[in-house]
């Protein structure tokens, strides 16, 4: 069966990304509740107040060609609570 096209596709390191988050992930709700953040090879690199924002520092830090992760923190402790989108 074929991909869909708009179907998004975690790779290794996307998944690398997901863990990392959840690993920190208390410690971003003290730090950056509520904000977006993006990151890359199991860091963050950039936070902001929308998704737009990040987006936009994520490529200029990184360049157009480079994958990065992004999330939004919410200010509680449950996973199920956090957005995910990977972008590259």
């Amino acid at each position: 069966m074929a991909a869909d096209d708009d179907e998004e596709y975690e790779n290794d390191e996307d998944l690398k990304n997901d863990e990392w988050f959840k690993n920190n992930y208390l410690d971003l709700i003290e730090e950056h509740p509520r904000d977006w953040i993006a990151v890359s090879g199991q860091r963050l690199i950039c936070t902001g107040a929308t998704r737009i924002e990040v987006e936009d520092k994520a490529r200029e830090l990184l360049g157009e060609d480079k994958e990065y992760s992004v999330y939004y923190v919410t200010p509680v402790d449950t996973i199920t609570d956090v957005s995910y989108a990977h972008r590259t």
